[in-house]
């Protein structure tokens, strides 16, 4: 870095990079001082850069004096002598603020410059332009010398006033002669040249700086003479209509007002200029013309303009409102590369458009061959580029320019694609022609355009001169325009109607657009909304009439439709008038909303509107409701309430209407015994939907005291239905969506199981079919309501198959099916009698299974009941406790081969799992039997009286029999020598014990002995089998061992004496249970005890520990 900041003292670099100041060399040290503390160029660097910027001053100073020493001898010369001496100096001013010592030499230097300049002067009086570039260079000297000065705080001498002494002899002269020559040639009366004013003018620029007050006041005085002068002669080329002239005088006026601009001391506004007067006269004078000639056309064309809107408005009126979008013939286009859509002509536009009414009328087939059809058309092709390689062949003659390629067009995609092969896939539209409205206004909207035009221009040019006007000119013209716009207002209000009534908007916005801010006054705006008021509301009294009541058909009548085959066709045309007049309202209500949202905030339309609108509709839907046309057609009444509450409409008289209609039918539907409960939920269901396009609650419509005669009606009925046997009519599929409009529901469910209670516990005495029937109902009528329960006095369908499984079961003493029952039982509700069989089930299967009486069999069984009955409860507090005494107590510090390190300084208990295995748990109950049983037969094989012949009591057995007490374990059983044993394991080898029971078949056949089960009354004797879990915890697992009759053994080599299968055999032929191996007698180490049949063993606890130290 050090040697990046020397650089920068390059005198190079300083010249490239003037603009540096030594400050950010400073900054740029002191940074490396805290980089490098070592490194002291701070002042070096400093002191350096201060000496190099000081020469590079001095070398530009050195310059300017070189330049004041050439030869000067044409104006040229000193111009560009001192160009090159205000660079130069300008160059040295940044290093001269830093080296303020040589500032001296820099304010020498510039007054030299400007002797020199002063010198030579005389040279460029002979050429005005060069006086004028002098003066300015010699301004910006001296500024440059001013700021050179300040730094040596001296002061500048400037060069400006020798130079204007010298320029004042030749400027008097020069100024004067043309001062002269304008004053004659104004004095002259025929026509003046304009170029020597402009000529004369633009030669006193550069010595006007020298002007005496008297040629000041006199030209003036000539100005004035010239502005009246010029403006006389353009009025007379306006009246002459000589446009050479007034354009020559407008050329003038410009070039005049620039020159005098100069030659003032005091700024000129624009309005005071030439020009502007100029183009005030003209303007005055265009406007006038227009405004005559839209003055003598007015009255005639205003004439045609009504006679074409009359015999638009009577075609217009001639067809119906829903005619006006249909439109009259099709157009098909083609989508070419530049991606713009080319017509087809008329024939071939005939001929697609019958390929498609083909392809409509076979049900549009989606087969290839069924949906494209071909077509030829007429294709130029000069245009068309020659394939590459294909020699011209001489012989061939001219080729025809033109000729017809195949198409071929698939209807499906809307395509087209060329079979001769030219270009790829393209898009095809199809256009529907002009539309009736479009056709039977388009000549009469085509003249207003054109009469539109005519006022634009007036207005534009008008607005474009009022600008120009006095105060009293322009209201007089201003007047004289708004009697044009006011003679037009009527036209324009004929065009609005015309436009409203066929719903064209286009044009208006056209219209509107043309005129501008001129609609205002014309009035269309406010003509635009009344006739827009009028035309929606016309329209919305057209499609809401009153629908007139529906007439039974006599029998006359009907023959005679039926005489002339017209009997079916009148439900599809009833039908079908329907659907138009859905179609019509809807688009009316539409028409409606858009204008509400056009006004904006305009309120007082808006009121006006809603007023209107809503007394009209309010009267319509009490006329339907009279008639009974709003029962039949409940959604066009829908459609009619959304639409009051969307444009907010007083809403107070609907709900009351609607409230007194929909009442009377709730109670109708309710009372009669003849309509489907189907009929009472679809009028509650249109209760909800009235409700929620008017925004009120169903209470609103429906008061409290009739909906409790509703549900009261409903449930009464529904009993008796349900009594006879009527369970279709009844059916939970209808009752549930119309318990779902009742509100409350508990009102009605306690109306309902209050009725039907009696006639359950009549079936309960009676007829068992008929009461399975009702439960089978009440359990799908429960079922559907979702959040309905069974009443307290019926068990559901789940219960009932609960208990008679449980009962089934119970008599057959089947655990499978025992566990089945249970199983199902869980599952469903709670009730006084299956919970008595439920809890026999458990003490049953307890029974069987010779399960601990501390074991929960429920939690065994779990939601499956093929799955094992296993569950592996935790054991925590000061039973965990003991389980930790169990571990200190059993350690030892005897250190044998099998262990591989040296051994832990203790044993941390941090779980205790025990394991509730029922299918295990079994088989251990019942090979303990035999045990017991096998042991009765040897006197003292158990238990053991002495256990000083086998070295010793058991470790375990101190702490053995607390444990399972505080388990709620049975106790173990000395009849069998029933220890606690440790058994050590891997982690994931001692859940699946547990799960699994010990299998024989991983048993240590190369065991010391022999192929069997190995257990240990030290903690730390199993502690050298174990290996760890992921968290870093062993397991132990704490075993019930039935020993039985035990084969003490302490020999040294028990492989060779008495041998493994000596010891196996003594076990499963010779009349023992179980072998001890005292290695501690022999080898002072551990007592081993193996069992050679697994049943002997229950895995009752999984300890996980850890090591300590």
């Amino acid at each position: 870095m050090a040697a990046d900041l020397v650089q920068l003292t390059n005198l190079a670099l300083v010249r490239r990079n003037e603009v540096q100041r030594i400050s950010m060399i400073q900054r740029l040290a002191d940074r490396l001082m805290h980089v490098a503390p070592e490194c002291c160029a701070v002042a070096m660097v400093a002191e350096q850069y201060q000496k190099v910027r000081q020469q590079v001053a001095h070398e530009y100073l050195e310059l300017v004096a070189e330049i004041c020493k050439e030869k000067v001898s044409s104006p040229e010369n000193l111009v560009d002598l001192l160009k090159k001496g205000i660079t130069q100096l300008r160059r040295a001013v940044p290093h001269l603020e830093v080296c303020l010592s040589i500032a001296g030499e820099g304010v020498q230097r510039g007054q030299e410059l400007g002797r020199t300049v002063v010198t030579h002067f005389t040279l460029v009086l002979g050429t005005p332009q060069s006086v004028q570039t002098v003066r300015g260079l010699t301004e910006e000297l001296d500024k440059i010398g001013n700021r050179i000065a300040m730094l040596d705080h001296t002061s500048w001498e400037k060069i400006e006033p020798s130079i204007l002494d010298l320029m004042r002899d030749e400027g008097t002269i020069i100024i004067q002669r043309n001062l002269s020559a304008m004053a004659e040639e104004l004095g002259k009366q025929q026509k003046m040249k304009s170029t020597l004013f402009t000529k004369a003018m633009k030669e006193m620029v550069a010595w006007w700086a020298v002007a005496t007050p008297e040629s000041k006041e006199q030209l003036n005085e000539l100005a004035i003479k010239i502005e009246q002068r010029v403006p006389d002669a353009y009025d007379k080329a306006l009246s002459s209509g000589n446009g050479s002239t007034e354009e020559n005088l407008a050329i003038f006026a410009k070039e005049y007002d620039e020159e005098r601009k100069k030659l003032s001391d005091s700024p000129i506004s624009e309005s005071e200029s030439l020009t502007r007067k100029l183009q005030k006269m003209k303007s005055s004078v265009t406007v006038e013309r227009l405004l005559q000639s839209v003055a003598q056309s007015a009255k005639e064309r205003h004439a045609t303009l009504h006679a074409s809107y009359e015999e638009t408005m009577i075609n217009v009126k001639a067809v119906s409102r829903d005619k006006f979008e249909e439109s009259e013939g099709v157009t098909w286009k083609f989508k070419l590369r530049s991606g713009a859509f080319k017509a087809y002509d008329e024939d071939r536009s005939a001929e697609v458009e019958r390929h498609y009414q083909s392809w409509l009328r076979d049900g549009k087939p989606t087969a290839k061959d069924k949906r494209r059809y071909t077509i030829e058309i007429k294709v130029d092709k000069r245009g068309r580029r020659k394939k590459p390689g294909v020699p011209e062949d001489p012989e061939a003659g001219e080729v025809e320019p033109y000729s017809f390629d195949r198409y071929s067009l698939d209807f499906l995609l809307m395509t087209q694609k060329n079979i001769e092969g030219h270009g790829g896939m393209r898009n095809v539209n199809r256009l529907h022609g002009e539309t009736v409205a479009q056709k039977l206004t388009k000549d009469y909207f085509n003249a207003i355009k054109d009469y539109t035009k005519k006022l634009q221009e007036l207005f534009e040019s008008t607005g474009e001169a009022v600008t120009l006007m006095s105060s009293e000119d322009r209201q007089a013209f201003e007047f004289r325009v708004q009697n044009v716009a006011n003679d037009a207002t009527g036209t324009f209000k004929e065009f609005l109607e015309v436009a409203i009534m066929v719903n064209i908007t286009d044009v208006i916005d056209d219209v509107t657009a043309m005129l501008g801010a001129k609609t205002e006054d014309l009035g269309i705006d406010e003509n635009l909304k009344a006739l827009k008021l009028d035309d929606v509301l016309n329209q919305l009294r057209e499609t809401h009439a009153v629908l007139p009541k529906s007439v039974v058909l006599k029998w006359d009548s009907l023959r005679v439709l039926k005489k002339n085959h017209l009997l079916r066709t009148r439900g599809p045309l009833s039908k079908t008038k329907q659907e138009h007049l859905v179609v019509a309202r809807r688009k009316s209500i539409m028409r409606c909303t858009a204008f509400m949202l056009e006004l904006g905030d305009d309120d007082a339309t808006k009121s006006r509107f809603r007023q209107q609108a809503g007394a009209f509709l309010l009267a319509t839907l009490k006329g339907e409701v009279e008639n009974h046309q709003a029962q039949a057609q409940p959604q066009m009444v829908l459609t009619m309430l959304k639409s009051v509450v969307t444009w907010q409409c007083q809403l107070q008289d609907f709900v009351l209407t609607c409230r007194e209609w929909l009442e009377a039918d709730v109670k109708a539907a309710a009372k009669s015994s003849y309509a489907e409960m189907a009929r009472l939920l679809e009028v509650l269901k249109l209760v909800e939907n009235v409700a929620r396009e008017l925004t009120v609650e169903n209470g609103d419509l429906l008061r409290s005291e009739v909906q409790k005669m509703v549900m009261s009606t409903t449930a009464q009925r529904v009993v008796t239905l349900l009594e006879k046997g009527d369970y279709h009519r009844a059916a939970p599929n209808v009752l549930v969506p119309l318990r779902a409009k009742f509100k409350p529901h508990k009102t009605f469910d306690k109306e309902l199981t209050s009725l039907l209670k009696p006639v359950y516990d009549k079936q309960c005495l009676s007829d068992v079919s008929a009461l399975n029937k009702l439960v089978e109902w009440l359990v799908a009528f429960c079922e559907g309501c979702k959040d309905l329960s069974m009443p307290e006095w019926v068990m559901n369908k789940d219960q009932a198959e609960a208990l008679r499984m449980l009962d089934a079961s119970l008599n057959l003493n089947d655990e499978h099916k025992l566990r089945e029952a249970v199983v199902l039982a869980r599952r469903t509700e709670r009730d006084t009698k299956l919970d008595e069989l439920y809890n026999r089930a458990l003490d049953r299967l307890k029974e069987l299974k010779h399960l601990p009486s501390g074991w929960q069999v429920g939690e065994l069984i779990g939601d499956d009941a093929d799955g094992k009955m296993l569950s592996k409860p935790d054991i925590t507090g000061a039973t965990k406790n003991l389980f930790q005494q169990l571990f200190d107590v059993t350690k030892s510090q005897i250190l044998t081969r099998d262990r591989a390190g040296a051994v832990p300084r203790g044993y941390q208990v941090e779980q205790v799992i025990s394991v509730q295995n029922a299918d295990s748990w079994s088989s251990y109950s019942d090979m303990l039997t035999k045990v017991v049983t096998d042991c009765s037969r040897v006197p003292s094989s158990a238990p053991i009286q002495d256990w000083a012949s086998y070295n010793g009591q058991i470790s375990t057995f101190g702490l053995s029999q607390t444990i399972l007490n505080k388990c709620n374990l049975p106790p173990l059983t000395a009849n069998a020598n029933e220890f606690l044993l440790f058994h050590g394991t891997k982690a994931d080898a001692a859940s699946l014990i547990a799960e699994n029971h010990f299998d024989m078949a991983y048993a240590c056949k190369d065991g010391l002995f022999g192929a069997g089960l190995y257990f240990a009354e030290n903690s730390s004797k199993s502690d050298e089998y174990v290996k760890p879990s992921k968290e870093g915890l062993f397991p132990i697992i704490l075993c019930r061992v039935a020993l039985g009759r035990i084969n003490y053994c302490a020999e040294k080599d028990p492989v060779a004496n008495p041998g493994r299968t000596a010891l196996q055999d003594s076990c499963s032929t010779g009349g023992y249970h179980s072998v001890l191996g005292d290695r501690k007698k022999v080898r002072g180490t551990f007592r081993e005890f193996i069992v050679y049949d697994n049943f002997q063993v229950y895995p009752q606890f999984i300890v996980w520990y850890r090591r300590l130290g």
